[in-house]
């Protein structure tokens, strides 16, 4: 089992990750069982010792596994938030960030150094231009003209600014929102959750029909009551 996952099933010929075993096993019917019997082709992960029956699953595991928990403690290195200021659906006042290679608005940092691992190349990101181009109304940097093009079509005349990072303390409560992963529901738990309350329901709603007819004592609407909340 992976020990930095919540997932704990991975499938052997092609990397992926499932959160039951039945599930991990169902899926492993589809690929050919030949290659577990082609020791040759083998590889064992580094990081964990898991063992995988090919080249391809043993990189889409490091990609999306490895990379992805070192990303959460080394995050990509993002330009500081603009001075511009939004209110999210809590009326939060957030900060607002600009990918600096394209111009494009987040206001999580967390999907803005996704979209920087996913869209632009470590190349593209490492290369410093001769010079930064900062935009006079919200101060944000940018490495290209045709960034800072892009970044100026999302101004709007009702837009709100911080003109100090003291009165951004103030008004922002939740400086640089990094994306936190104990926050994310695992498919399991969100299914076990629906299917609860799906069970709840149903269990009311049989119980009511039950004392409807008057026919029935109240120890045999419990038991029926029970067995339905299994």
């Amino acid at each position: 089992m992976h020990p930095n996952s919540p997932t704990k099933f991975h499938c052997f010929y092609c990397g992926q990750q499932f959160a039951l075993k039945n599930h991990r096993d169902t899926h492993q019917t589809l690929h050919d069982a030949t290659e577990s019997e082609n020791k040759d082709q083998h590889r064992k992960c580094e990081e964990c010792d898991l063992l995988f029956y090919n080249e391809k699953a043993l990189e889409y595991h490091c990609k999306f596994i490895h990379k992805r928990m070192v990303h959460l403690f080394q995050p990509i290195a993002t330009a500081p938030p603009s001075n511009k200021i939004k209110f999210n659906s809590m009326n939060d006042a957030v900060n607002v960030y600009y990918c600096h290679l394209c111009g494009v608005e987040y206001v999580l940092k967390f999907n803005l150094q996704h979209h920087l691992e996913s869209i632009h190349t470590t190349r593209e990101r490492e290369t410093m231009p001769p010079e930064l181009i900062k935009c006079t109304v919200c101060a944000a940097l940018f490495y290209n003209k045709r960034a800072y093009n892009i970044h100026n079509t999302y101004h709007h005349p009702d837009d709100l600014y911080v003109t100090s990072e003291e009165q951004r303390t103030q008004m922002v409560t939740r400086i640089d929102q990094d994306f936190d992963v104990r926050r994310v529901q695992s498919m399991t738990d969100r299914y076990v959750s629906r299917s609860n309350v799906i069970k709840r329901k149903s269990r009311k709603k049989v119980t009511h029909i039950l004392r409807s007819y008057g026919d029935f004592d109240q120890t045999l609407i419990n038991i029926i009551s029970s067995i339905l909340s299994i």
